[in-house]
């Protein structure tokens, strides 16, 4: 029977890219502030932990 590899990153993604969404789809982009461009770069960086967090668990499964 084959071992599925638990991808933990995969919610932290999906969350992200909802909140990026809904801040994109509020934001104008021709008044853009600085505050908000910080926001955006947050979730960026959010988004990315998902997906290292599932390059993390693919490696650990390499292992055992």
């Amino acid at each position: 029977m084959e071992t599925k590899t638990k991808k933990p990153g995969t919610t932290i993604i999906l969350m992200g890219s909802i909140i990026m969404t809904v801040i994109l789809t509020q934001m104008d982009l021709d008044k853009m502030k600085p505050a908000k461009i910080g926001l955006l770069c947050c979730v960026a960086v959010f988004i990315g932990c998902g997906f290292y967090a599932n390059y993390a668990a693919r490696k650990k499964a390499g292992k055992q």
